[in-house]
């Protein structure tokens, strides 16, 4: 019955006769209690094809008020496309802000798409309100969401449409992937202050750099300290990665003013051939894993980010943007993510991809394949059996590196058939490097194989600072010592604070003292 009444209403609307190639839109929008003021303030339709084409209809209240709690309609005709063409809808308000701007309250959207006299339910949202229009916000996307097919019919059951496996590479994100989390506070240029967050596309890179070699990959869990040389070489890998790919990167940003084209970007991901799932597929059932460039969603999204496909699942969806879109699963290795195999899945009818498994900042707009990687012989960082861990933070002063720096001394050491004590001394621990505000750094240095846990007790920090006019300070926020004694890691001391000690020319010197631990 809703139907059949839904076609008179349009047949008497003056539209008699209409092309089977043609889809009438019917639209029915309620306002809530703030209305469209109408005049110069009102909404366009734009229809969102799943190609990237737009069609616009603007000015549907045809200038005229959209008064509080009412209800308008409005019909218009798609001459080209089909309903399962239509991605989503956005409205478009043209309010001007500012000083006696209009504001608009949405509270009901209803659109159906009518084909060979077939209505389909395309949108039917609703709140309190639904949106609210700005002259800061004056764009809503609605996407659609085709119902599955019905599984009555012997056509479209469950078991007609079979699950495809997933196609995974050898590529083991606990074996071929490193051990610490992308935490990296990076120099970018240092006399202006500019700083990055971040090295996960050189650990992307560099991750392929060791698997492609064959080389094991270093298995240290803690990252490497500024000027380290894999800190070096994963920075080094970060540039090569961002500049094989500034044209990509930019045409995210340069080319979606407004979000125009968030759901063309998007679709990018779904679509096989020549999409950007077409290509990683082509890379995965090659046996190959491949960077991915994941490109932001905006606010409460995750940044800009870098991981390595290492398979895909497509479930019952065929690569052609038609049903079961959610299905395809991206196994990958995420640098923020250790260890572990991370699936990323799309959000079909919100347009982003997503972990399903994780936070819910963990989503971007769309993502490209890095198909302009080329490996390098990674550097061969040697295993330590013995060694000295020790991770400090760095507070709201830093340590300016040069000829200002850190020594770290290990006190009172005793070697078998020596009764005196001795010291075990590193200077520069920090290389000569700067080491900024809020930036974690972890140095490691080889222990003599006598050294045994229970003589780990007495520790020294001192700088080099000249003190004086123009002399360094430097605020450490935290220190952790820990020890790597045959294979074996034990953490034996730890101290936080707001500073834990403000290094001065003055005070230089921070002595660390406890009772020794159990062998």
């Amino acid at each position: 019955m809703k139907k059949f009444i839904l076609l008179c209403t349009i047949f008497l609307s003056g539209y008699f006769f209409i092309a089977d190639a043609q889809v009438i839109l019917s639209i029915e929008i309620n306002t809530g209690s703030d209305d469209l003021r109408g005049g110069n303030d009102n909404v366009n339709l734009i229809v969102l094809m799943k190609s990237g084409a737009q069609v616009r209809f603007n000015n549907l209240n045809l200038s005229s008020r959209l008064a509080d709690n009412t209800t308008y309609k409005s019909t218009q005709i798609l001459t080209s496309g089909k309903v399962a063409d239509i991605s989503g809808f956005r409205l478009e308000a043209t309010l001007g802000g500012g000083m006696g701007g209009d504001n608009w309250n949405l509270n009901h959207l209803t659109i159906y798409g009518i084909a060979n006299n077939v209505p389909t339910k395309m949108i039917d949202v609703g709140g309190n309100p639904l949106f609210r229009f700005t002259g800061d916000q004056k764009v809503k996307d609605f996407m659609y969401t085709p119902a599955t097919p019905s599984t009555s019919t012997s056509t479209s059951t469950t078991a007609s449409t079979p699950s495809a496996p997933a196609v995974m590479t050898k590529f083991n994100p606990g074996v071929h992937g490193f051990k610490f989390v992308n935490q990296f506070k990076n120099i970018f240029v240092s006399g202006i202050d500019w700083f990055t967050g971040g090295l996960c596309g050189g650990m992307s890179y560099a991750a392929l750099d060791y698997y492609k070699s064959g080389k094991k990959i270093p298995q240290q869990p803690y990252m490497p300290a500024e000027g380290m040389p894999l800190q070096s070489y994963l920075y080094d890998r970060q540039v090569n990665s961002i500049t094989a790919n500034v044209d990509r990167w930019a045409e995210f940003g340069a080319t979606n003013l407004l979000g125009a084209r968030n759901r063309e970007f998007f679709n990018w991901g779904l679509q096989n051939g020549s999409g950007q799932l077409g290509r990683l597929m082509s890379y995965i059932d090659r046996g190959e894993p491949v960077v991915l460039g994941l490109s932001s969603c905006g606010d409460g999204c995750g940044g800009d980010h870098q991981v390595v496909a290492i398979g895909y699942q497509l479930g019952r969806y065929k690569g052609d943007l038609g049903y079961y879109a959610d299905d395809l699963t991206i196994f990958v290795c995420d640098p923020n993510l250790p260890g572990k195999t991370v699936k990323m899945r799309p959000n079909f009818s919100q347009g982003y991809f997503y972990y399903p498994e994780e936070s819910s900042d963990k989503r971007w707009r769309t993502y490209f394949v890095d198909t302009k990687y080329t490996p390098k012989t990674p550097p061969v960082i040697q295993d330590n059996p013995n060694e000295i861990i020790v991770t400090f933070l760095t507070g709201n002063d830093d340590l300016r590196g040069g000829n200002d720096n850190v020594n770290f001394v290990i006190m009172g050491i005793v070697m078998p058939g020596n009764r005196q004590a001795t010291d075990i001394r590193f200077n520069n621990v920090n290389n000569g490097k700067r080491w900024i505000n809020g930036s974690m750094q972890t140095i490691s240095r080889p222990l003599p194989d006598y050294i045994l846990f229970n003589m780990l007790n007495t520790f020294t920090i001192e700088t080099t600072f000249g003190g004086g006019t123009g002399g360094d300070n430097w605020n450490m926020n935290a220190v952790v010592i820990s020890a790597r004694i045959n294979g074996r890691v034990k953490e034996l001391y730890r101290k936080e604070g707001n500073p834990v000690v403000r290094f001065t020319g003055d005070f230089q010197s921070y002595r660390i003292q406890f009772q020794p631990i159990s062998k």
